[in-house]
């Protein structure tokens, strides 16, 4: 099995964003969003569909809120969003 190294640079196509608010232990609230892309260029994916990974991102902030209680920090996720949100979303944090 093929796999990506740390700190791979790929073209991907951008699904969808979970958006989330996340505590870490004795700090306030923070925004902690998760971007769903996807490789371009999948030899092992390509069957996957777009409408397949919209509904992934449905079952991901299970996750998300299971693995941060193993450190005690609370994962709160506010709502899915599509590929346009999160586009927007990360356009903004490169102006940031």
């Amino acid at each position: 099995m093929n796999t990506l190294i740390r700190a791979a640079l790929i073209e991907a196509r951008v699904i969808g964003v979970i958006e989330t608010e996340q505590t870490e232990k004795n700090v306030d609230k923070m925004k902690n969003d998760r971007v769903i892309a996807a490789a371009v260029e999948s030899k092992r994916y390509v069957p996957v569909t777009v409408k397949y990974l919209r509904n992934l991102i449905k079952e991901i902030p299970s996750f998300f809120v299971n693995y941060n209680a193993t450190s005690n920090r609370k994962f709160n996720p506010i709502r899915n969003s599509g590929a346009e949100k999160a586009i927007q979303l990360i356009k903004k944090s490169m102006v940031e």
